[in-house]
């Protein structure tokens, strides 16, 4: 299985801004696909990812991530007065460090 990390910029038009709630409903686009909004530390404790930010452990190829992450967004910006476009990248990866992350507390 390969790992994944998907990042996707939504940009709003000149006179709407973009707001919480389009993100918000481009999480859930994105974990519809498979994607997920934590990232597991080599400990294996979970953090939570930067907004917009998504990891996927796959065995598709790279170009289908995107088109999976592209699906997303297009999705939310179908239904939205405040998107114009969006970008979107897709690593890769064999490994990854962070800073700062939220922790996600397991629940007793």
């Amino acid at each position: 299985m390969s790992r994944f990390l998907a990042r996707i910029e939504l940009h709003g038009k000149p006179d709407r801004p973009i707001t919480e709630n389009d993100y918000h409903k481009l999480d859930i686009e994105m974990i519809c696909r498979g994607f997920e909004k934590t990232i597991g530390a080599s400990n294996g404790v979970q953090h939570s990812l930067p907004t917009a930010e998504y990891h996927k452990t796959s065995d598709e190829l790279i170009a289908e991530i995107l088109h999976e992450a592209k699906d997303a967004a297009y999705e939310v910006q179908a239904l939205s007065e405040t998107i114009r476009s969006y970008s979107v990248i897709v690593t890769h990866y064999v490994e990854a460090t962070g800073y700062n992350l939220k922790e996600i507390k397991k629940k007793v």
